[in-house]
């Protein structure tokens, strides 16, 4: 078992918090069922769940090491959901500690755990697979895994791990539970549900959905009256417009409309630090995109330095290949979108 305290995590500010609570409470997600899973306060609620699909998963079981992840693959009944709630000052390692304790009092034996820096940080984080903005929220500098078993008298097993990280005083809680037992795989999956605006609690996404979730993430963009709320929301911002062909790396000279709002933040904003993640189609291995998508970002980097003069302390540059998409890669229109770099707020 690997754990670690986490560092002191950098302050986004009131004005963060503020519009923040503000995109929970009035726009994000409404009222939903109560989670099940032990341990979280009365006044947790679900924002997105993913029940009762037969699937073959991997789940992190140990840090990042030698430019990978060990993981353990099981075959079951897969459910995920995402759990939010007020934080107050809990860090999300004491957050997750809760919550460990709350499973062992049911049953389950803890498998690994650790936290942020010691699980390997950024690449550790966009190794798993992580509901998208704004249903869960990860702080690279305050986050916390663990994955935890117990066993079944069928000699089948339950799996459980869960991703903790904060924002703005709120807690985010991804749930991903593997049962193995062999009657599960005989019941027919079940749709996705996610929380709405309107208020009905966990409505099924159809394409109709998927839509909406397309236009959500293609409106989180640099545009100026918008990049403060965008930032203070999702931590995160897509610079829509800066584009590159299938292996390239250049950046033409139309980049520089959409860089500009960011550098205009950043000079407005003079203890702020960006990371720049480049992303990539689905085409070519793993390393290799992976290497492009951070030649992309760092194409950006360079530009906001010589063209606009920002410090290159605060600006890094990182890649994660084609391990995020935002659109289905089977299509040009698909893959032209998820050629992209987004501006992430450390």
């Amino acid at each position: 078992m690997t754990t670690a305290r986490h560092p002191t995590r950098l302050s986004r500010g009131a004005l963060a918090a503020a519009l923040f609570a503000v995109a929970l409470g009035a726009g994000g997600v409404a009222a939903a069922e109560a989670p099940t899973l032990p341990g979280v306060p009365e006044l947790a609620r679900v924002s997105l769940a993913e029940p009762g699909r037969v699937d073959r998963v991997t789940l992190a079981a140990g840090p990042w090491s030698g430019g990978e992840v060990p993981r353990i693959t099981a075959e079951g009944r897969v459910a995920r959901e995402v759990i939010t709630f007020p934080a107050g000052s809990e860090s999300s390692s004491a957050i997750a500690a809760r919550l460990r304790d709350a499973l062992a009092a049911e049953g389950w034996q803890l498998r690994f755990e650790c936290a942020d820096a010691a699980c390997g940080g950024f690449d550790f984080r966009f190794a798993l697979d992580v509901v998208p903005e704004p249903q869960m929220h990860v702080d690279l500098a305050d986050f916390h895994y663990l994955l935890a078993e117990r066993p079944r008298p069928d000699g089948s097993r339950e799996l459980i791990a869960l991703l903790v990280s904060r924002g703005a005083g709120q807690a985010f809680v991804q749930v991903t539970r593997v049962d193995t037992s062999p009657d599960t795989l005989e019941a027919p999956d079940e749709p996705l549900r996610l929380s709405t605006k309107s208020g009905d609690p966990l409505a099924p996404i159809g394409d109709a959905g998927a839509q909406a979730a397309t236009a959500a993430t293609t409106a989180a963009t640099a545009e100026p009256a918008g990049l403060d709320a965008t930032l203070a929301a999702r931590g995160a911002v897509v610079l829509e417009g800066v584009q590159f062909a299938p292996g390239s790396a250049t950046l033409g000279p139309e980049a520089d409309e959409v860089l500009r709002p960011i550098a205009e933040w950043l000079m407005a904003h003079p203890a702020a630090h960006l990371v720049l993640v480049g992303h990539t189609d689905a085409s070519g291995s793993l390393a290799g995109n992976i290497a492009i998508s951070r030649k992309r970002a760092e194409a950006v980097r360079k530009r906001l330095i010589e063209r606009f003069g920002i410090a290159p302390e605060r600006l890094s540059a990182e890649g994660v290949g084609w391990l995020a998409p935002r659109a289905d890669n089977a299509t040009p229109e698909g893959r032209a979108a998820n050629r992209r770099v987004e501006a992430v707020l450390r």
